[in-house]
């Protein structure tokens, strides 16, 4: 075999090899880390409940170790809880009711987290002259989903009064970023709905608060972080990072309120005047503390929903839908005692 021809076999090989490398070698842009991340698709709604993940996301996700959180708008939780159910994304904060039906429906979730508590308002039309819950009578009222906690506040708070749901008013499902243009037209006289929908109609002199969702069930939960039961054991780590991300977003929601809401303005494409009155009149009206999930509140919410309402035909064991070990390992690691935050509110 003659010299050149050797050498021609060798540098071919050579440039097999190096192709070979820099087909597997991480993007120039991005950075070894970067490259181990397992993406994490996680929905949300663009309202101040779900704010937690929008300030994870911009404060800690360039950070993460085993995740690469990538946040997936919606603009109706029916298309948001469908994804959750159907695999097409890893997790959602969800309506807790809806995260039953998404469970009832075979989806193989974990509840790991609360995303925040109380946050909703049920706000009425200005000039009509609803000032009482009494008011009510003969008026419609829009809710998110029949499947939401509102709709449950909304019972409890009419039937309290003595009002029969359903006779005396009549409610209508609706998208929540569609309520404050209703309320303008009066095809409704009101709704209830997360923040900041109410703090906007407000700032539009359209709406005015007749109850805060905390004033009907103090500290009540609402969304939840639903995660698929795959990808908890694919990226448990992962996950377990971004649980410890999301409970220190909460501490600093409720420390830095008017950093959150420049946040929430990027994040959520909400007006900055809407969310800085949504965190901070009063400051109790959206909270982020205390965000284990707490089994007997679940329950609480179902029971209601489902022997009260008779919105659910069987209900889901709670215990076997909630996984708190990974709030309590962050918990545990954070060290944090939210007793002190809630204090602080008060």
């Amino acid at each position: 075999m003659n010299k050149k021809y050797l050498i021609g076999i060798v540098v071919l090989i050579a440039i097999v090899i190096l192709g070979i490398v820099v087909i597997q070698s991480p993007k120039s842009n991005e950075s070894p880390q970067q490259a181990s991340k397992m993406a994490a698709k996680i929905g949300f709604m663009p309202i101040t409940d779900h704010l937690v993940l929008g300030i994870s996301q911009e404060r800690d996700n360039a950070n993460f170790k085993n995740i690469d959180l990538q946040t997936v708008k919606f603009s109706d939780w029916a298309t948001l809880s469908e994804s959750v159910r159907s695999g097409s994304i890893d997790g959602a904060i969800l309506l807790a009711p809806l995260a039953y039906q998404v469970k009832l429906k075979g989806a193989d979730v974990k509840v790991v987290l609360f995303a925040h508590r109380d946050g909703s308002a049920l706000i009425v039309k200005v000039k009509e002259g609803i000032d009482t819950v009494q008011d009510l009578r003969g008026k419609t009222i829009a809710i998110p989903s029949r499947f939401s906690t509102h709709n449950m506040l909304l019972h409890k708070y009419t039937s309290d009064a003595g009002l029969v749901y359903g006779t005396d008013f009549k409610t209508v499902e609706m998208a929540p970023s569609e309520m404050v243009a209703a309320l303008t037209t009066g095809s409704i006289d009101g709704y209830i709905v997360a923040e900041p929908f109410g703090a906007r109609a407000e700032i539009s002199g359209v709406g005015k608060v007749l109850v805060l969702s905390g004033e009907i069930w103090k500290h009540h939960p609402d969304c939840i972080l639903v995660m698929n039961k795959a990808y908890l054991e694919r990226n448990s780590a992962g996950v377990q990072e971004l649980i410890i991300s999301l409970i220190n977003s909460g501490v600093y929601a409720e420390e830095y309120r008017d950093e959150a809401a420049q946040i929430g303005n990027r994040f959520l494409g909400q007006p900055l005047d809407a969310m800085m009155k949504a965190l901070n009149e009063p400051k109790d009206r959206v909270t982020f503390y205390d965000l284990m999930p707490n089994i007997d509140e679940l329950n609480e919410l179902q029971d209601y929903m489902a022997d009260k309402m008779g919105l659910f035909p069987e209900k889901v064991d709670i215990k076997e839908l909630v996984d708190t070990s990974y709030a309590q390992k962050a918990y545990k690691q954070i060290n944090l005692d939210f007793k002190s935050l809630e204090n602080a509110e008060r």
